[in-house]
């Protein structure tokens, strides 16, 4: 369809506020930090759940509803991230400042949050820094399209596909996705701002509606990626619900 000026002036508007929407919402105000004082040692959600594992196990099947097995998955995936993301290491090459370490631990962390947000937590002053290193290292592998529009990333994405294949343009969505995701997650926690946040859920929820019904609607889950799964979707969902009560 082809647009008409006004039109397409409109158009780029919203791009560009989406665009700015974006780069603001890094989780990047480290004044909001809060570390986990040592008194609160096994008396968190994730604790109590940990503490209870082995008494659901052994009541296995009758456990098999408590709410406690979503915890312990989302724990386990979070402790699994952050051990990770641990090894991320600062290189300053004749290319400029580089980043080395471990992949797929925005994935982690981004399931561990869509399982149960109770089980996020910045460990420290530094988190959000490590954190932005690890996007950095695994948004540039992946060639990963953070700071562009819906619109733009779902372009770049299908030229990516039909140029490179599945293989290259799966972990740049996948990245893209989850990126958004956590900056949405952020910006509608205490003190942010939960109109950026729907923003942001609402242009990750475009890309993941756009591949399950769009050109990729006939495409496998090993192809395009388990973000277009309904349950992924349905999490996400789940999180705008959040923001959006939040406004």
């Amino acid at each position: 369809m082809n647009l008409t000026p006004a039109e397409q002036q409109q158009k780029q508007h919203c791009e560009g506020e989406l665009r700015d929407a974006l780069l603001r919402a890094d989780l990047t105000d480290t004044a909001n930090v809060v570390t986990l004082s040592r008194e609160y040692n096994g008396l968190l959600p994730w604790d109590r759940a940990k503490a209870l594992e082995a008494e659901l196990e052994a009541s296995l099947p009758d456990s098999a509803a408590s709410s406690a097995w979503v915890i312990l998955r989302a724990s386990k995936l979070w402790d699994i991230a952050m051990e990770n993301m641990e090894q991320i290491r600062e290189m300053v090459t004749p290319m400029g400042t580089m980043y080395g370490g471990r992949f797929g631990v925005i994935g982690l962390i981004s399931d561990a949050v869509l399982t149960d947000q109770r089980v996020f937590r910045m460990n420290g002053q530094d988190w959000v820094d490590t954190y932005h290193k690890q996007l950095s290292l695994e948004s540039t592998k992946n060639g990963a399209w953070l700071s562009f529009s819906s619109q733009a990333v779902k372009q770049k994405a299908l030229e990516r596909q039909q140029l490179e294949g599945w293989s290259a343009v799966r972990p740049a969505v996948d990245i893209t996705v989850r990126g958004w995701l956590m900056r949405a997650f952020s910006a509608n926690r205490p003190g942010g701002d939960p109109r950026l946040s729907l923003t942001i859920y609402d242009a990750a929820l475009e890309i993941l509606n756009w591949g399950r019904a769009g050109p990729w609607k006939s495409a496998s889950t090993q192809d395009k990626g388990v973000i277009f799964e309904d349950y992924f979707v349905r999490a996400v969902r789940r999180m705008r619900l959040d923001a959006f009560v939040s406004v």
